[in-house]
């Protein structure tokens, strides 16, 4: 009988691995995989700001680009020296993204890729030096690309600079929003802090390499710890640099 067993383990394919076993003859050993539990969804090694940014700052997204006015093949101006954008960029999951920059332009509006109508327009508040708004229009759909526009002022139509974004698709979004309720719900069972609870969503979107959403996990804290500000501190100069 117990020949039969582990012959019969070593002819299936491994994604039917672990098995149920109803009943286990005495003295057949279990297998490992057999007696294991299902895993948490919650990291099993501690976690650590500075260990997820390492992971998000690692991935590297496509070079934003000048906006194109519709049927134009120009670009729509030169761009601003003091203008660092952090996030949106690239593949995002949240419908209603943060949007985090660096500099003097306080204007920001979110459009199709491709068109001129914009579906949100907002000004940051002044006296800041990092600004950061919450796209306030109709949630941003699955499979679609945006952009992200910066104006002179509050008073300008003509945009600046465009930076596009696309929305994870419909399959992916699915997949993300079940896995990311279990997240939280073992979040909340664990008790933990609305810090800690970030820091774990962070690193499930930088698993999956969604930058964007990872950063908008650091930058959503409302009362960051004295480390969580230095992290951001951190992402802001690494990601600047650059620009």
């Amino acid at each position: 009988m117990f020949n039969f067993m582990f012959n019969f383990k070593r002819l299936l394919p491994s994604s039917l691995l672990p098995l149920t076993v109803l009943a286990i003859p005495q003295g057949l050993v279990v297998p490992r995989a057999i007696a294991q539990r299902s895993v948490s969804p919650i990291a099993q090694t501690p976690l650590s700001w500075q260990g997820v940014v390492n992971s998000i700052l690692s991935n590297k997204e496509p070079e934003p680009r000048e906006p194109r006015a519709p049927g134009s093949g120009r670009s729509g101006g030169s761009r601003p020296a003091n203008l660092c954008w952090i996030t949106p960029t690239d593949t995002v999951w949240n419908s209603r993204p943060q949007l985090v920059w660096l500099g003097n332009f306080r204007a920001v509006g979110v459009r199709l890729e491709g068109t001129e109508t914009l579906l949100w327009r907002s000004v940051a508040p002044a006296g800041n030096r990092l600004h950061r708004l919450e796209y306030g229009g109709t949630p941003l759909e699955p499979g679609k690309t945006y952009e992200w526009v910066f104006f002179f002022n509050g008073n300008s139509n003509s945009p600046l600079l465009g930076v596009p974004f696309q929305m994870v698709d419909v399959s992916q979004q699915t997949a993300i929003n079940t896995d990311l309720a279990k997240l939280d719900a073992e979040s909340q069972t664990q008790k933990h802090s609305v810090e800690t609870m970030a820091l774990h969503r962070a690193n499930f979107f930088a698993q999956r390499q969604l930058k964007a959403d990872a950063l908008q996990e650091v930058f959503s804290v409302k009362n960051p710890s004295a480390q969580l500000q230095q992290v951001a501190q951190d992402i802001e100069a690494e990601i600047c640099q650059s620009k």
